[in-house]
């Protein structure tokens, strides 16, 4: 008899602005928000890789460092079955992340495979 057996992985992401804090609704100045899942690692889309097995709960916590832009993280290909407000698509199935506000996501990982 075959046991499944699942864990809780935990991820803590920062988004911060790559050129400061001012904002430019046109653009201008090149500005864009980045994450990073440490120190040294840091990506714009996709994010950083989250590794989970299949049936693992997944929490990850994001801190919105910006000054000015709200935020969200939205989990492509994750069917979110139960927990449809974890989506992270900003005003449909969330608020976006105020700047200088954190929030922690906490999700199944299903369905099996690899997603961005």
């Amino acid at each position: 008899m075959k046991i499944n057996q699942t864990a809780t992985v935990e991820y803590e992401f920062t988004v911060s602005s790559k050129l400061g804090d001012d904002y430019s609704p046109d653009c201008q100045k090149g500005r864009y928000l980045f994450l990073a899942s440490d120190k040294n690692t840091t990506a714009s889309m996709p994010g950083p890789l989250i590794e989970a097995t299949e049936g693992d709960t997944i929490r990850l916590t994001v801190k919105n460092e910006d000054r000015s832009l709200p935020t969200t993280i939205h989990f492509h290909g994750m069917h979110q079955k139960g927990t449809p407000w974890m989506d992270g698509v900003s005003q449909l199935t969330q608020c976006p992340l105020g700047p200088m506000q954190s929030q922690t996501y906490e999700f199944k990982a299903y369905p099996a495979g690899t997603h961005y």
